[in-house]
């Protein structure tokens, strides 16, 4: 695929949009994430979702980064290519006897009026996502999001504590990728969650508390009120989480690892760790 400096070539053929900011004002974004989420279905499977980032200049126009590609019912086709020198990216649209369409879309900046933005998939629509570290995903219907994320607010990872090999019920950021099968915190599976590599990282850190963030764990009578208060939403977040299934749940854990700090760079894989027969002692 060509990149936009080579599709702009073709003279007549393609015509280049810019939506709410001109070129020459658009902020180069280059030192921020992209950050792309995804959810919906393949046919008659079940759900799928996921995220994924790029890093600070991982998503230049040059790099060639194809997010997305999104197939409508009348034959035209959207394809989302990365520019972080655009302040977000490009959405080429290519339809059967037309000229081909460059819409810039900003994700950041000043003179940008979404920060954020998203493709729903309509009736006979579908959409193939490009993650780099699942490989290519298929959409018949659901969404795509696009985002872009300061690196000094990303996700601060927290060593476990194995207090008699219980753990805190939440979020944990992995080295590996486990499934229900392949629980690194059960008996079984020897409590492979506590493994240390040669550099003396955990192999899996957690990013967030089903319950409890907001307290002092390490002195809980100093907690501040907020910190308490916040367990009333968290409660309850936790229980309607729960009797649907705890999707919302690992949509949060997906989308909380992808923005971890890249001093926790190889802790990438999402795990949601919920109290079972083999896990919750």
């Amino acid at each position: 695929m060509l990149v936009l400096s080579q599709l702009l070539v073709v003279v007549g053929a393609v015509r280049l949009d810019s939506d709410s900011v001109s070129a020459e004002s658009r902020t180069d974004l280059c030192n921020h994430w992209l950050f792309v989420q995804y959810q919906g279905v393949h046919g008659m499977a079940d759900d799928t979702y996921g995220s994924f980032r790029y890093l600070a200049g991982e998503w230049k126009e040059e790099n060639n980064v194809v997010l997305a590609i999104k197939q409508h019912a009348n034959g035209c086709k959207k394809t989302y290519l990365a520019s972080c020198e655009q302040g977000g990216f490009i959405q080429k649209v290519e339809c059967p006897d037309k000229e081909t369409v460059l819409n810039t879309k900003c994700l950041g900046g000043w003179s940008c009026v979404s920060s954020s933005r998203k493709t729903d998939l309509e009736s006979e629509e579908t959409a193939t996502v490009y993650d780099p570290v699942n490989g290519t995903v298929h959409m018949s219907s659901g969404k795509v999001m696009f985002s872009t994320i300061d690196p000094d607010s990303g996700v601060t990872l927290e060593p476990m504590k194995n207090n008699g090999w219980k753990t805190e019920l939440g979020c944990y950021c992995c080295q590996h990728s486990y499934d229900g099968l392949h629980n690194p915190f059960s008996v079984s599976g020897r409590r492979v969650a506590w493994t240390r590599t040669g550099g003396g990282r955990t192999e899996c850190m957690l990013a967030f508390r089903m319950i409890g963030n907001g307290l002092d764990h390490d002195n809980i009578v100093d907690s501040s009120a907020l910190g308490v208060f916040a367990m009333i939403p968290e409660f309850i977040g936790t229980f309607v989480d729960t009797i649907t299934g705890t999707l919302g749940r690992h949509l949060a854990c997906k989308a909380s690892c992808a923005l971890r700090k890249v001093a926790f760079e190889p802790n990438k894989y999402p795990y949601t760790k919920i109290s079972t027969s083999v896990d919750k002692y």
